[in-house]
């Protein structure tokens, strides 16, 4: 399958903050970047990305702002764990290693693309 060609988009009023899936309560302004497939411990998946800004709550932005990426990305994974639990008998350590390249890629992507400090974020008024 290839999906090169998806693009997600928010629907507006149900952003989350793109760390933890938390409340958003920053908005930071960042370049977009490609992660290439080559870069990614599976073979056979396509490219991936950001597409400009990023949102975080209040704990991620704490994070975040005290350049703490080994926080940031446990922090991250272990939201991620809690929300979407692995199944009896799949490795867990095994799906934790691939969490943490790829997401940990990505966000390395993010710090180094942020072009802006945060600002305050406010939901955007829908009708």
């Amino acid at each position: 399958m290839d999906f090169s060609d998806v693009t997600l988009n928010a629907v507006p009023g149900t952003e989350i903050c793109d760390f933890c899936s938390g409340v958003p309560r920053y908005s930071y302004p960042a370049k977009s970047f490609v992660v290439p497939a080559s870069e990614l411990p599976i073979t056979g998946l396509p490219d991936y990305g950001s597409d400009a800004g990023w949102l975080a709550c209040e704990e991620c932005h704490r994070l975040i702002e005290a350049e703490d990426h080994a926080g940031l990305l446990d922090r991250t994974i272990h939201v991620f764990l809690a929300r979407y639990p692995v199944a009896p008998g799949i490795a867990l350590k095994s799906i934790e290693a691939y969490l943490r390249a790829t997401i940990g890629r990505l966000q390395r992507g993010f710090f180094a693309h942020r072009t802006a400090p945060a600002q305050p974020w406010r939901k955007a008024a829908t009708n």
